[in-house]
């Protein structure tokens, strides 16, 4: 009976002390509310979501066709960055400004940051239009794709004949193949790339399988029935898409990436992105005109190095006048690479 008193008598001093103890501590901190906040112990607040606020996932693309495997291609954030809300609104003052003094009729812009986080900002992303010679970026990549798998192809010799249909003018135009010459392939992706030139463009489109074109845009996400349609369009940030898989490397190998990104930096158009960059800026590019009528489109995508790191800007515009056009996207592409280069 006495054991059975005193195992009752330390249950309850257990029960009772944490008890004591714990009143103790409220009555101290009620006394002294700030003895827990010392520089070494930071104050956390916790914050309510807001229930309005819309959720920002991710938007990845992935190769299909394998049983086990999906390869990642592409990921980017759903949201635009508030980090480039400073730097959106001073390009969308330029294009009102520039659209309202008459210089061009529309202009869209995608910008993207390589660095943590991949940060992304776009101006009239629903735009569609013509993608003229930066179309020539599917081309390179799907012979570059098949390289890959058939050795020996970029060395392959085919002859060019004089083209019976037309090829579209250029008003910006370097050197072009000629015909009764055969030129193997490789030299005919620096052509249609370096030179821009559409006679190259022409026969290496003939000569390319066309399920493995139109793959190119099935393993992008984008619409294989715009390409039965010559006059196809794209919008600014599925046109980016092209640059960026070559920055990647995700979608071809190290080797066929960096073989596509070397002849993009020998681009021989110096009147856009680049203009009023820095001399020694790295960067690979890619633009492309378009007229119809009395109306002209200038388009041009890059990827920028900069800073041990690196950004794409895109930006596509409609006009009358190619100067002009040229001279916007020399403008945005300077408000742009400011912006990087203090912000990185």
């Amino acid at each position: 009976m006495l054991r059975k008193l005193l195992n009752l008598k330390i249950s309850l001093l257990y029960a009772v002390v944490p008890v004591i103890i714990a009143v103790a501590l409220l009555l101290i901190l009620k006394m002294q509310p700030g003895l827990l906040h010392t520089s070494a112990t930071p104050i956390i607040t916790y914050v309510t979501p807001d229930p309005k606020a819309p959720e920002c996932g991710d938007n990845s693309f992935r190769l299909k066709g394998f049983e086990y495997i999906k390869p990642l291609i592409n990921e980017t954030r759903d949201c635009e960055s508030a980090r480039f809300a400073t730097l959106k609104d001073n390009i969308k003052n330029l294009v009102n400004t520039e659209t309202t003094s008459g210089n061009i009729t529309t202009a869209s812009v995608y910008i993207k940051s390589f660095n943590a986080g991949e940060d992304w900002t776009a101006i009239n992303p629903r735009t569609e239009y013509n993608p003229a010679s930066p179309g020539k970026l599917p081309v390179l990549i799907a012979y570059l794709k098949k390289s890959e798998s058939v050795p020996g192809l970029l060395d392959k010799e085919l002859l060019y004949s004089k083209d019976t249909r037309a090829i579209p003018s250029q008003s910006i135009a370097f050197d072009s193949i000629r015909p009764g010459r055969k030129y193997k392939i490789r030299d005919l992706l620096y052509s249609m790339i370096v030179n821009c030139d559409n006679h190259a463009t022409a026969l290496l489109r003939d000569n390319i399988d066309d399920a493995c074109y139109r793959r190119i845009f099935t393993d992008l996400a984008m619409d294989t029935n715009k390409i039965a349609d010559g006059n196809y369009k794209f919008k600014v940030r599925e046109f980016s898409m092209f640059l960026e898989v070559l920055y990647n490397a995700c979608y071809l190998n190290n080797q066929s990436s960096e073989y596509g990104s070397s002849l993009l930096a020998q681009c021989k158009y110096k009147d856009g992105i680049l203009k009023n960059l820095p001399p020694q800026i790295k960067m690979i590019h890619k633009f492309g005109e378009y007229t119809s009528g009395n109306d002209r489109e200038l388009h041009e995508s890059a990827i920028v190095y900069i800073n041990n790191s690196a950004y794409l800007i895109t930006v596509m515009t409609r006009g009358r006048d190619y100067n002009k056009l040229s001279s916007v996207i020399a403008q945005i592409s300077k408000l742009v690479y400011d912006y990087m280069n203090i912000s990185a």
